[in-house]
């Protein structure tokens, strides 16, 4: 469905699924008989919201319209709903995205949203890696032998780790407030990992 969308619809769809995390929130919180059986573990005080691709173009208008979520991150999502030019109340956003041949890897949407916003920030990008190094489906590929794409070097697991590493930094740092020296800026241990400012 999403590769067949015009430009203009984009935006639309971003917002479509905004709404759907604010309902899934509202199942899990706002009822006396919670759609989950274990809501009662979920802390109201302490929401954020992570997507990959259209899940994280979607974070920007959920964090605009939803005061429960406190934080997001865009696991290289366009920016087809741009962050408005007010920001977003002051929230963190944590932008993380692949090199494009040595570019940023920005359509400009990205640096429109980075200078808008107002609150905490961080632009990531890791060298070698490709739209799908933020998910499990290059582990598949390095495990069946497929090639993951022109100028892809990131093997799939650690495409994994460095996601996992700096949105679980990226969360406790925020809803936690346990400090992360990960965001300081690069590391040894992460030469893959470009810091943007």
């Amino acid at each position: 469905m999403c590769g067949r969308l015009k430009p203009d619809e984009w935006e639309g769809l971003d917002e479509s699924r905004a709404k759907d995390v604010s309902f899934v929130i509202d199942q899990l919180t706002d009822r006396p008989h919670p759609a989950w059986r274990y809501a009662r573990m979920i802390d109201r005080d302490r929401i954020g919201m992570a997507g990959h691709s259209a899940g994280g173009a979607a974070s920007v208008p959920a964090l605009v319209t939803d005061d429960r979520i406190q934080a997001g991150v865009d696991l290289d999502g366009g920016m087809d709903y741009l962050v408005p030019e007010s920001g977003i109340g002051g929230k963190p956003f944590l932008m993380m995205n692949h090199q494009d041949a040595g570019s940023s890897g920005d359509d400009g949407s990205w640096s429109t949203s980075w200078a808008r916003l107002d609150g905490w920030k961080r632009w990531l990008s890791f060298d070698g890696a490709n739209h799908g190094s933020f998910t499990d489906f290059p582990m598949f590929f390095d495990a069946l032998g497929m090639p993951q794409g022109p100028g892809t070097t990131m093997s799939g697991r650690r495409g994994v780790e460095l996601t996992r590493q700096y949105v679980g930094a990226f969360f406790d740092l925020q809803l936690k407030d346990i400090d992360q020296p990960l965001f300081d800026g690069p590391t040894a241990a992460n030469p893959e990992v470009r810091f943007h400012s």
